[in-house]
Order: C-alpha cells, then sequence, then structure tokens
C-alpha cells in the first residue's frame, strides 16, 4: 500500500492519497474484510499482471458498489468491474454481461463481476481464475476496521458484537471518530436487536401455546425436522420436511400470531409478513408490477438466507401471505376477469412450486374455499389446518398471556368457563376490558372483572333478559335432543354486542338429508322456544332465520338432497333463485315451516329441560355445555300431542 497501512494486508496498491480526514466507516470495513476473505494464492495472482477474471460474492447489495470502488483503485492490471444489485428486467439480459465480459478480456482488460450470491452468474463463477467470498460484518472484520477507523491498537474479537445480521450501510453507522470500540460495539448490538425479528410477550413458544390445536402438533414435529436437517441426521434434506401450510377459520383465533410463533420457535432469521394486497399498494398495481412485487417477496427471503450462509448464520426465513383468498380461485371468474388475473395466479404457481431451501412458506385466510385449488395442492402450499376456538386448556394459555402476570394465584377456571368458544381475539379484548375497569375504579384486577367483560349485559330489563335465556336455551335443547353432543355453551351478551350467543363444536358427520335437517331444528330452536313461552317469536332472530332459509335452500338447490339432482350454483346464485322463482321460494318455505314444526314439537317434549337451562342461564348469563347437559339429563322428555303452531 502506498499509504501507511492502507489495505497492506492485500499487499496491493491503491492510488496514494492524503489522509486529511477520518477515513469512511465503510471504506475501513470493507477493506478489513477484504483483506480476511483473499488468500495466499488470491494475493499473488492479484499482485501479478496477468489478465484475470474474479467472482466476487458480496454479503447483500449494500456491499456492491464499495467493493467495486477497491477494485477500481488497484493496480497491477487494468481491472474492468461488473455489478449486480437485482435481477435484470425485462429490458436487461445476462447475455448483456456475458457480452461486456468477452469485450473485456479481448481489450486485455481483467474481470471483476461483483455481486450478493444470488446474482452471480454460475457459469461464470465456475470459470473464473478467483473466487473471492467477502465476509460479512463478522466479529474480527470489526475488530480490523474498529482499530484501523480510529486509528488505535489491536482491538480484542471476542469482546465486540458479531455486526453479520447488519447491511454495511447499518453496520457504517454504528460508527464514531470519538467512540471507544466498546461504543461502537454497543451501538451495533442495540441494531442487531432491530434487526432481528421482534417477538413481543404477545407471541408464545409454539410449545407452550395450546390454544393453537392442530397447528401447534404440525409446527412442533416440523422443527424437530428441521433440527435433524441442520444437524445432518437421517440423510434429510429440507425438500423432504413439510415447510408450507395455509392456515383457515374464523377471523380472530390466531392464524398470524401462530405463524409468528412458529418462527419464534424455530429461532427464525426473519419473518416476512405481506399479503396479496400489497402487491398492489407497494406499486403502481399494474399487472406488471404486481407480478414483479410477488417475485420481489421470495427473492427477498432467499437473500436473507444467502447472507446468513455466507456469515456462518443458517438459520431460516419465514414467509407470511395473509388474506391470501385476496389471490382468487380461477373457478368461477368472468372471461374479463380471468384475463387478467390468470397471469398473476399462475406466477404464484410458479412461485410457491420452486423448491427454496430453509425457507417455511405460509398462508392465512378466512375463506379456504375462495383459494384456487391449484395453490392448495402438496407441492405448493400442501397441508391445510384449520384454525378453530380454543379449548379450555387453550383458553387458559391465552388468558394468563393477556393478563401479564395479574391473578397469578387465582383459579381462572369459572372464567374458563364463561369464556369457552371464543376466539383468542376476542379474549383478548376481554382482559383488556377487565383490566381498564378495575384501573378506573383504582382498585387491584378481580376475577369478576374477567367474567363481567366476557358476558356484558349491558342495560337489559329482566323481560328482555329472559327472553334471551328462553332463546338460547331453545338452541341448547334442541341440539342435545336431536345433534348429539355439540354444545359448547350459551351465554347471555357477549365482546361483540350480540344479545346472546350459543357454541357448538365442530360436527365430523357426512352431510345428508338427516343430518343436514337436525343442523336446521337446532338453528330454529331459539325461535321455536320463544313460540312456545311467550305464543310469538321475536324479530331478533333474523340471522337464524337467513342461515336456515340458505341452508334449505343448499339442500335443493346445490347438495343434491331434494328431487333434483341439478347443482344450481354459488350462493349469489341461489338468492336470485329465491327472488325469481316462486315455486321455489315455496318449497322452501313449506319445508322451512315443517322443520319448524318439529323444533316446536322437540321443546314441548324436553319442556322441563328447556325451562332449567333457561333459568340457569338467565340467572348467571352463562352455562357450560356439560351444565346443560346434567339438566337435560335431570329433566327426561314428556309425551305430548302433535304440534299445531
Amino acid at each position: 500500500m502506498a499509504e501507511n497501512d492502507d489495505f497492506e494486508e492485500l499487499d496491493i496498491e491503491i492510488e496514494p492519497t492524503v489522509r486529511t480526514r477520518p477515513l469512511s466507516a465503510e471504506r475501513c470495513l470493507v477493506e478489513a474484510s477484504l483483506s480476511l476473505s483473499i488468500d495466499d494464492a488470491a494475493r499473488a495472482a492479484l499482485r501479478s499482471d496477468a489478465l484475470l477474471t474474479a467472482a466476487v460474492q458480496v454479503p447483500n447489495s449494500t456491499w456492491v458498489r464499495p467493493v467495486k470502488r477497491v477494485f477500481d483503485r488497484m493496480s497491477g492490471a487494468d481491472w474492468q468491474s461488473i455489478v449486480r444489485f437485482e435481477k435484470p428486467t425485462k429490458f436487461q439480459k445476462v447475455e448483456d454481461d456475458a457480452f461486456e465480459i468477452a469485450k473485456s478480456l479481448a481489450e486485455g482488460r481483467s474481470i471483476a463481476y461483483i455481486a450478493p450470491a444470488d446474482l452471480l452468474p454460475g457459469e461464470f463463477v465456475r470459470a473464473a481464475d478467483l473466487v473471492i467470498k467477502v465476509r460479512a460484518c463478522d466479529r474480527e472484520v470489526l475488530a480490523r476496521a474498529i482499530a484501523r477507523y480510529l486509528d488505535a491498537g489491536p482491538v480484542d474479537p471476542s469482546k465486540l458484537t458479531d455486526a453479520t445480521a447488519l447491511t454495511l450501510t447499518q453496520a457504517s453507522i454504528a460508527f464514531r471518530p470519538s467512540a471507544t470500540p466498546a461504543e461502537i460495539s454497543a451501538r451495533i448490538a442495540k441494531m442487531c436487536e432491530v434487526n432481528t425479528p421482534a417477538f413481543g410477550d404477545d407471541v408464545p413458544l409454539l410449545q407452550d401455546a395450546p390454544e393453537f390445536g392442530e397447528f401447534r402438533t404440525w409446527g412442533l414435529e416440523a422443527i424437530r425436522s428441521y433440527q435433524e436437517f441442520t444437524e445432518n441426521r437421517s440423510n434429510l434434506t429440507f425438500s423432504q420436511i413439510e415447510n408450507s401450510a395455509i392456515l383457515f377459520g374464523q377471523p380472530g383465533h390466531g392464524k398470524t400470531t401462530a405463524i409468528a410463533s412458529f418462527a419464534r420457535s424455530i429461532n427464525a432469521a426473519a419473518l416476512i409478513s405481506t399479503s396479496i394486497a400489497d402487491l398492489f399498494s407497494n406499486g403502481p398495481g399494474f399487472l406488471d408490477s404486481c407480478i414483479k412485487e410477488s417475485i420481489a417477496i421470495f427473492d427477498r427471503a432467499e437473500a436473507l438466507v444467502a447472507s446468513g450462509k455466507s456469515s456462518g448464520d443458517g438459520r431460516p426465513v419465514v414467509i407470511l401471505i395473509d388474506e391470501l383468498d385476496a389471490l382468487p380461485s380461477r373457478i368461477g371468474l368472468d372471461a374479463r376477469s380471468l384475463s387478467w388475473w390468470s397471469a398473476l395466479i399462475a406466477q404464484w404457481l410458479l412461485l410457491c412450486s420452486k423448491p427454496r431451501e430453509n425457507i417455511f412458506l405460509f398462508g392465512c385466510t378466512n375463506h379456504l374455499e375462495r383459494v384456487d385449488p391449484a395453490l392448495r395442492r402438496p407441492g405448493r402450499f400442501g397441508r391445510c389446518i384449520e384454525m378453530k376456538a380454543a379449548d379450555a386448556a387453550g383458553v387458559l394459555s391465552i388468558t394468563r398471556r393477556h393478563l401479564r402476570g395479574a391473578l397469578a394465584d387465582v383459579d381462572l377456571a369459572p372464567f374458563v368457563d364463561v369464556a369457552g368458544g371464543r376466539s383468542a381475539a376476542e379474549i383478548m379484548q376481554v382482559v383488556k376490558t377487565a383490566k381498564s375497569r378495575a384501573r378506573l375504579e383504582a382498585r387491584a384486577l378481580r376475577i369478576d372483572d374477567l367474567i363481567s367483560a366476557a358476558l356484558p349485559s349491558g342495560d337489559l330489563s329482566p323481560a328482555d333478559r329472559r327472553l334471551i335465556a328462553i332463546h338460547e336455551a331453545g338452541h341448547v335443547t334442541t341440539a342435545l335432543a336431536v345433534d348429539g353432543d355439540h354444545v359448547v355453551s350459551a351465554a347471555i351478551g357477549g365482546t361483540d354486542g350480540a344479545l346472546g350467543a350459543t357454541t357448538f363444536s365442530a360436527a365430523t358427520e357426512i352431510v345428508t338429508r338427516e343430518t343436514r335437517e337436525k343442523a336446521i331444528i337446532v338453528i330454529l330452536g331459539g325461535r321455536a322456544a320463544e313460540l312456545i313461552e311467550r305464543g310469538v317469536g321475536s324479530g331478533n332472530a333474523s340471522d337464524d332465520l337467513a342461515t336456515a332459509t340458505s341452508l334449505v335452500a343448499s339442500m335443493f338447490l346445490t347438495e343434491g338432497l331434494g328431487a333434483s339432482l341439478i347443482h344450481f350454483g354459488t350462493t349469489e346464485s341461489l338468492q336470485h333463485m329465491l327472488r325469481a322463482d316462486v315455486v321455489v321460494r315455496a318449497e322452501i318455505d313449506k319445508t322451512l315451516n315443517g322443520l319448524m314444526d318439529r323444533a316446536v314439537d322437540v321443546l314441548r317434549r324436553h319442556r322441563g329441560a328447556l325451562n332449567a337451562i333457561a333459568r340457569e342461564l338467565e340467572a348467571r348469563l352463562f352455562i357450560s355445555g356439560d351444565r346443560a347437559r346434567a339438566l337435560f339429563a335431570e329433566n327426561p322428555p314428556e309425551e305430548t300431542p302433535a304440534c299445531s303452531r
């Protein structure tokens, strides 16, 4: 070097400079890294006048220009640098780089192709005279760079924070001319915390989260398999691990939290969370820009993996595509919509099909049926896992997490009973409301606060409270009488402003005419109970009537459970037929009235159980499925005449 120890480890002549101000941190980091990355044989080759080609693999794109500046200052050969920051656009071709390389070599100039690992052409790397893998900002690189930047003596690498998770620009920001090595290292440590996925107390480890049900089991198995893969046990390859899934279910059941929990549990280097809507919001929204944004998601993940490998950090990357159903299924799209969406959907099919080591891919949706079947098949997203309401252990886990240590010595079983069947989001809101109430009243939180927050009865009059209790008891009693053991709980009030709600576990029976009719009888059971106890139904059961009507229409028009086997299409099609076809409407109305009569008959026979369940619900605002079953058993059916409403 011509300037003191400037790059002397490389023994490469740099054009003389007058050091009138401190060297930049960026230059110190780059030259320190190169001094550790270039071995003796490469140094000798670089000192020679030989015509060379050098493939220079940098940790990420922020290193490209600074490394280029070093090669541009080299003497001993006339160097031509080719750089690549991103994948070629449609106006660029890899062949353009090949032409430039051939031209420079023909003119007697050596070539340095500088790019991140995923952008270096494989054929150039294989043919290169030198392959230089530039080290990221590990402790040794930092020690040399800091010593040179501060013009100080040797710095102990073991006392520094590893900065391989940072870009070159980020690491450079931590340097100050008047700082000590410890102060620079402390800044780097803080910046590394920002670059690591921040999982707060609301994101549990997967093994501590029973509320995630089937996904918890799947995720723990995937993590164990990944550990086998990283430890080179069983000759397992990454493609043999289940590394993708779609989580679906009702809103609020913790789909995105479950994936964040997986990322935390597997110690992911990054959780890339995005959505189909982001494809439009991050660009002009044209088809080509949406396709580019789609590709960029996976390119970013691959770059993070490549950067981690080059720095010795082999942690995986997790991609989450939220609201996946916003990428529509091609089934049912009209010709005009299909002409626009088909190219984007095809791109996603290709992106999800490509094997990518160390990348886990997840999608979330509230409407699995709207996701294109080709995306759901094995080899793309593959596994589809339903996120359901948490069981008792899950409710307790969610509640304890959001309580953050409050009520630690209190048995929460009474609240767990009340909160059964609620979503994770609803439980979080209940805890927040209860804590707020206690705080405003300047007192300690009590379990009664949780229960009253879960069952807000508002300003209901005694008559309205009794009516709601009868209605919900009607659903419970008909379910226990005709639909098997699916009752979870019933409640008056709710966090969503509902007057009342009855919760059932998911049924797994094959859909037949009998099972469908039983389900409709349960839905009509609330109104049937009102007819028995008051002689008239209320207008607050319109949602029940809408659901029952839709199910009867589906029986006849799409499920082949009526007289016709013709499939009449989507829900919108059924609604149109109900409005336009008098004959269909009359047949559905006749069936609904018949099922209502059956619901009334069931409740008349079980009127003792109906009243017992209603009384307890009215008094306590809540009844568990087990308690309802006990009351049902204590009140055997009566023989009554057939219904005549």
